[in-house]
C-alpha cells in the first residue's frame, strides 16, 4: 500500500480545516458488517456533519482510494466476499461545499460468481436545473446512480437487510438506476426513481 497527501505536514498542522487530497494505493481493507452498521461507516461518519450548526466546522478532505482489494465478512450469515479493483473517489462537506460526494467502483466475487458495480452520489444543486422549480423541494438536491452486471445477490444480502427485507437472495443482479431526493432540515423529500433492475439466474 502507499499513502500519499498533495500537503505537507507543515501545512496540515497550520490549517485543519483544507486537509486536502489524500490518496492510498492498492491497499487491503477488512470490512466487517453488522446488523445495523459497519466499520466502514464508522470511520467515514467522522467526515460526515450530524447537522446543520457543525457543518459549517467540519473539515475538507478528498480521500482517493485506488486498486483496492476489499475482504467482506457479514458477521450476521457468516459469508465472506472480495472486492477486486476497487476505486473509491470521497469528498467531505466542508464550510463551502453543501453535500458529501462520493463514487464507488470495482469488481465483487461471492463464492464462484464475478460481477461489477459502480455507485456515484453527487450534489445535484448545479446539474438539476428544476431544483428551484415553483412548488418544488427547496432542500439540497441529491443524485445518486447505480449500475450493477452480474453482481451476485448473495453478496448484496446484507444492503437487502438494511431495507428489512427478510429474504435469502440467489442470482445475479443487473441495474441501471438514477435516483433524485432533495434533503432539508426536515428529512428527504421530492423522491425519484427511473431506471430497470433485473434479476438472472434465481
Amino acid at each position: 500500500p502507499k499513502l500519499t497527501s498533495e500537503k505537507s505536514l507543515a501545512a496540515l498542522l497550520r490549517s485543519q480545516a483544507q486537509l486536502g487530497v489524500i490518496r492510498i494505493e492498492r491497499p487491503n481493507i477488512e470490512i466487517a458488517l453488522t446488523a445495523d452498521g459497519s466499520n466502514l461507516e464508522d470511520v467515514l461518519s467522522a467526515w460526515l456533519p450530524p447537522n446543520e450548526s457543525q457543518a459549517s466546522t467540519s473539515a475538507t478532505v478528498s480521500i482517493e482510494v485506488t486498486e483496492a482489494t476489499a475482504h467482506i465478512r457479514d458477521s450476521v450469515s457468516g459469508s465472506m466476499s472480495t472486492i477486486d479493483n476497487l476505486d473509491v473517489h470521497f469528498k467531505s462537506a466542508g464550510a463551502e461545499d453543501g453535500m458529501p460526494t462520493c463514487s464507488v467502483s470495482g469488481n465483487v466475487r461471492h463464492a464462484k460468481s464475478t460481477g461489477h458495480f459502480a455507485l456515484k452520489l453527487e450534489d445535484g444543486q448545479a446539474a438539476d436545473a428544476d431544483a428551484q422549480r415553483v412548488g418544488g423541494s427547496t432542500g439540497t438536491p441529491l443524485l445518486l446512480s447505480i449500475r450493477t452486471e452480474n453482481v451476485p445477490l448473495e453478496a448484496a444480502e446484507p444492503l437487502w437487510r438494511r431495507f428489512d427485507i427478510p429474504a435469502e437472495l440467489a442470482g445475479s443482479l443487473n441495474t441501471q438506476l438514477a435516483c433524485r431526493w432533495s434533503m432539508d432540515a426536515h428529512g428527504f423529500s421530492d423522491e425519484q426513481v427511473n431506471g430497470t433492475i433485473s434479476v438472472d439466474n434465481v
